[in-house]
């Protein structure tokens, strides 16, 4: 083996090496989100294949989007109560002041 094919050898096989932690290190976390949350199946449109005893597990990004939705409604919930508090309020005043 000549110094020139060793050289392209060692090339060869620390380029892939690279190769494989940069994929490791940017691909492994999407890859692992996907497999393992079954929002992420059901977003993917394959929902009805995920496993039957469905896993608690949830991935960062379904975890910041289910939080922001649920506050979300809270706030709506708590806006419509305090209006109907509100309303019956001045309605209760309103019919104080009638009789």
């Amino acid at each position: 083996m000549t110094h020139l094919q060793l050289f392209i050898w060692s090339v060869a096989l620390v380029s892939s090496g690279q190769l494989s932690l940069i994929a490791r290190y940017l691909l492994w976390p999407r890859i692992h989100r996907i497999t393992h949350c079954p929002w992420c199946w059901q977003e993917v449109g394959i929902g009805n294949e995920y496993p039957a005893p469905w896993s608690s597990t949830i991935c960062a990004f379904h975890d910041r989007q289910l939080r922001t939705q649920s506050a979300a409604r809270r706030l709506a919930r708590q806006r419509a109560a305090t209006a109907t508090r509100k309303a019956s309020t001045v309605m209760h005043h309103a019919e104080g002041v009638r009789g």
